[in-house]
Protein backbone atom coordinates (compact mmCIF):
# COMPACT_ATOMS: atom_id res chain seq x y z
CA UNK A 1 0.00 0.00 0.00
CA UNK A 2 1.81 3.45 -1.04
CA UNK A 3 1.56 6.31 1.50
CA UNK A 4 -0.83 8.72 1.28
CA UNK A 5 0.03 12.07 -0.57
CA UNK A 6 1.59 14.89 1.84
CA UNK A 7 -0.48 17.83 0.54
CA UNK A 8 -3.62 15.24 1.57
CA UNK A 9 -1.78 14.34 5.30
CA UNK A 10 -1.73 18.21 5.78
CA UNK A 11 -5.53 18.91 4.74
CA UNK A 12 -7.12 16.32 7.28
CA UNK A 13 -4.79 18.00 9.60
CA UNK A 14 -5.73 21.28 9.09
CA UNK A 15 -9.44 19.89 9.03
CA UNK A 16 -9.45 18.82 12.50
CA UNK A 17 -7.85 21.53 14.36
CA UNK A 18 -10.39 23.51 12.56
CA UNK A 19 -13.44 21.43 13.65
CA UNK A 20 -12.28 22.06 16.88
CA UNK A 21 -11.60 25.94 16.43
CA UNK A 22 -15.52 26.09 15.23
CA UNK A 23 -16.97 23.83 18.30
CA UNK A 24 -15.18 25.91 20.76
CA UNK A 25 -16.56 29.19 19.24
CA UNK A 26 -19.62 27.80 18.50
CA UNK A 27 -21.50 29.17 21.24
CA UNK A 28 -19.61 32.82 21.39
CA UNK A 29 -21.65 35.74 21.52
CA UNK A 30 -21.25 38.92 20.39
CA UNK A 31 -20.63 40.32 23.85
CA UNK A 32 -18.52 37.50 24.53
CA UNK A 33 -15.81 38.39 21.65
CA UNK A 34 -13.98 41.34 23.93
CA UNK A 35 -13.92 39.11 27.21
CA UNK A 36 -10.18 37.93 28.35
CA UNK A 37 -9.27 36.43 31.74
CA UNK A 38 -7.39 39.86 32.51
CA UNK A 39 -6.34 42.79 30.71
CA UNK A 40 -2.90 42.09 29.20
CA UNK A 41 -4.87 38.58 28.12
CA UNK A 42 -5.87 38.69 24.53
CA UNK A 43 -9.64 38.84 23.88
CA UNK A 44 -11.44 36.18 22.03
CA UNK A 45 -11.89 38.55 19.11
CA UNK A 46 -7.61 39.26 19.08
CA UNK A 47 -7.19 35.54 19.09
CA UNK A 48 -9.35 34.71 16.26
CA UNK A 49 -7.90 37.55 13.71
CA UNK A 50 -4.16 36.44 15.16
CA UNK A 51 -5.03 32.89 13.53
CA UNK A 52 -5.98 34.15 10.24
CA UNK A 53 -3.37 36.95 10.05
CA UNK A 54 -0.53 33.85 10.66
CA UNK A 55 -2.68 31.70 8.30
CA UNK A 56 -2.77 34.09 5.50
CA UNK A 57 0.82 35.75 5.69
CA UNK A 58 1.98 31.73 6.27
CA UNK A 59 0.21 31.50 3.15
CA UNK A 60 1.23 34.45 0.73
CA UNK A 61 4.67 33.60 1.39
CA UNK A 62 4.78 29.93 0.85
CA UNK A 63 2.49 30.76 -2.82
CA UNK A 64 4.25 33.88 -4.04
CA UNK A 65 6.98 34.48 -2.14
CA UNK A 66 5.92 37.95 -0.27
CA UNK A 67 5.32 38.77 3.04
CA UNK A 68 2.40 40.54 4.24
CA UNK A 69 2.08 43.35 6.35
CA UNK A 70 0.70 41.90 9.89
CA UNK A 71 -1.16 45.03 10.37
CA UNK A 72 -2.63 45.51 7.19
CA UNK A 73 -4.21 41.91 7.51
CA UNK A 74 -5.02 42.48 10.51
CA UNK A 75 -7.54 45.03 9.74
CA UNK A 76 -8.70 43.09 6.71
CA UNK A 77 -9.68 40.80 8.99
CA UNK A 78 -11.29 42.83 11.87
CA UNK A 79 -13.13 44.58 9.44
CA UNK A 80 -14.54 41.10 8.14
CA UNK A 81 -15.26 39.83 11.94
CA UNK A 82 -18.36 41.75 13.62
CA UNK A 83 -19.13 39.44 14.96
CA UNK A 84 -18.19 35.72 16.11
CA UNK A 85 -20.13 34.13 12.93
CA UNK A 86 -18.49 36.79 10.52
CA UNK A 87 -14.99 36.29 12.19
CA UNK A 88 -15.69 32.54 11.46
CA UNK A 89 -16.63 32.88 7.70
CA UNK A 90 -13.32 35.05 7.53
CA UNK A 91 -11.48 32.28 8.95
CA UNK A 92 -12.87 29.95 6.68
CA UNK A 93 -12.21 31.76 3.64
CA UNK A 94 -8.53 32.06 4.34
CA UNK A 95 -8.84 28.04 5.15
CA UNK A 96 -10.38 27.34 1.82
CA UNK A 97 -7.30 29.79 -0.11
CA UNK A 98 -5.04 27.63 2.13
CA UNK A 99 -6.58 24.12 0.68
CA UNK A 100 -7.02 25.19 -2.72
CA UNK A 101 -3.50 25.53 -2.63
CA UNK A 102 -2.26 22.71 -1.59
CA UNK A 103 -4.53 20.86 -3.61
CA UNK A 104 -2.88 22.47 -6.56
CA UNK A 105 0.60 21.93 -5.11
CA UNK A 106 0.99 18.90 -4.96
CA UNK A 107 3.85 16.93 -2.71
CA UNK A 108 6.52 18.01 -4.85
CA UNK A 109 5.65 21.99 -4.37
CA UNK A 110 4.87 21.55 -0.55
CA UNK A 111 8.69 19.77 0.17
CA UNK A 112 10.23 22.52 -1.51
CA UNK A 113 12.28 24.87 0.61
CA UNK A 114 11.37 28.78 0.39
CA UNK A 115 13.24 31.14 2.92
CA UNK A 116 11.19 32.58 5.32
CA UNK A 117 11.76 36.46 7.41
CA UNK A 118 15.02 36.36 9.98
CA UNK A 119 12.25 37.20 12.75
CA UNK A 120 10.88 33.39 12.16
CA UNK A 121 14.00 31.26 12.08
CA UNK A 122 13.33 30.54 15.56
CA UNK A 123 10.21 28.97 15.27
CA UNK A 124 12.07 26.40 12.68
CA UNK A 125 15.18 25.58 14.53
CA UNK A 126 17.01 28.64 13.49
CA UNK A 127 17.21 28.37 10.12
CA UNK A 128 16.66 30.90 7.50
CA UNK A 129 14.70 28.57 4.86
CA UNK A 130 12.14 25.57 5.37
CA UNK A 131 9.91 23.67 3.34
CA UNK A 132 6.69 24.68 2.68
CA UNK A 133 5.18 21.61 4.62
CA UNK A 134 7.00 23.30 7.25
CA UNK A 135 4.82 26.62 7.69
CA UNK A 136 1.61 24.20 6.96
CA UNK A 137 1.88 22.78 9.75
CA UNK A 138 3.08 25.83 11.58
CA UNK A 139 -0.21 27.29 10.89
CA UNK A 140 -1.67 23.99 12.30
CA UNK A 141 0.29 24.28 15.48
CA UNK A 142 -0.59 27.98 15.90
CA UNK A 143 -4.31 27.09 15.69
CA UNK A 144 -4.02 24.10 18.03
CA UNK A 145 -2.38 26.49 20.47
CA UNK A 146 -5.50 28.50 20.13
CA UNK A 147 -8.07 26.07 20.69
CA UNK A 148 -6.43 25.18 23.76
CA UNK A 149 -6.46 28.93 24.87
CA UNK A 150 -10.06 29.38 24.05
CA UNK A 151 -11.25 26.37 25.68
CA UNK A 152 -9.87 27.33 28.80
CA UNK A 153 -11.36 30.84 28.52
CA UNK A 154 -14.70 29.23 28.27
CA UNK A 155 -13.98 27.07 31.35
CA UNK A 156 -12.95 30.67 33.30
CA UNK A 157 -16.65 31.46 32.42
CA UNK A 158 -18.24 28.34 33.32
CA UNK A 159 -18.68 26.66 29.68
CA UNK A 160 -17.64 22.96 30.54
CA UNK A 161 -16.91 21.37 27.11
CA UNK A 162 -18.23 18.06 28.29
CA UNK A 163 -22.08 19.72 28.96
CA UNK A 164 -23.93 20.59 25.69
CA UNK A 165 -25.03 23.65 25.19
Amino acid sequence: MSPRPLNERLKIELDFIRSQLTEATEALTTADLDWAPTIDMKSYRKILIEIGVTEIISLRLMRNGTLTDWDIAWGDIEKAGVDAPSLMTALADIRSETIAYLAAAGDNAVIERITIPEQWAFAFGGTAEVEREELIREIARHEYYHVGQIVTYRWAQGHSPYTPG
